[in-house]
């Protein structure tokens, strides 16, 4: 799914923000419902229509930072579905799905080397935005371990990629957050991605590049990926973490 966006010519960052669209390849258009804004040096993508505080990454929010020291650690559901453990060296990670990267942050965040790999341009341009922040912080410069972005999917047979110990999956599903603010976020976030319709046909690619384990999240209730069972399952309160290894 493609969508254009609008640029205001008249601000003083249309310069910037153009150069971002011509290096991500996203389509100009100035009748479209969607338009990139610069705020406090965050690249926002806001709907003229219905939302207007705009989507964008942020790695630095109060809320990444406390999910990543008070979030309950490697004792986090997601943390254990992935194999995360005290003894174990660091795990490589293909993030295949990373919408706006909060998973792929707390995976970086507990020691593992995270590559995103991400089909949607404008999303592309949302997360390098805020990894390029995330990168001139504390948070990453004292890190030994990585991530990193890429644009394209994993049906796109890209031959670079090695194999990692895990392939994640958080394929787009209806919305799950009972929070107002956070619906119209992922309900906009829905516009501009649209759905995963080879859900199915990630899993079975995501099997051959995974080492060790491939782990897909799903609500709970939502049936498996390509009516697959997993070998076993982590439930958290809302959600379902398939492993199959």
């Amino acid at each position: 799914m493609t969508i254009s966006i609008k640029i205001d010519q008249s601000k003083n960052y249309s310069s910037c923000i153009n150069e971002i669209c011509k290096i991500w390849d996203i389509r100009i258009d100035s009748t479209s419902d969607f338009e990139f804004i610069i705020e406090n040096d965050y690249l926002k993508i806001i709907d003229l229509k219905e939302y207007h505080s705009g989507v964008y990454v942020d790695f630095l929010s109060k809320q990444s930072v406390y999910r990543q020291s008070f979030g309950g650690g490697k004792k986090q559901t997601i943390l254990k579905a992935i194999g995360v453990t005290k003894s174990r060296t660091p795990l490589n990670i293909l993030d295949a799905t990373p919408g706006l990267g909060k998973d792929s942050f707390v995976f970086f965040s507990h020691g593992c080397n995270v590559h995103m790999l991400e089909r949607n341009e404008i999303v592309c341009a949302l997360l390098e935005n805020g990894l390029n922040k995330l990168k001139n912080s504390e948070n990453y410069t004292n890190k030994e371990n990585s991530l990193t972005l890429e644009k394209g999917t994993i049906l796109d047979n890209i031959g670079h990629l090695d194999m990692f110990d895990v392939v994640y999956l958080d394929p787009m599903y209806p919305k799950r957050n009972k929070s107002a603010s956070v619906k119209k976020e992922m309900a906009m976030f829905h516009k501009i991605v649209g759905d995963d319709k080879d859900s199915d046909f990630l899993l079975e690619k995501a099997k051959s590049l995974a080492k060790k384990r491939v782990v897909v999240k799903r609500p709970k209730g939502a049936p498996f990926l390509n009516s697959l069972k997993p070998d076993f399952e982590y439930l958290s309160k809302n959600t379902r973490y398939d492993v199959y290894i």
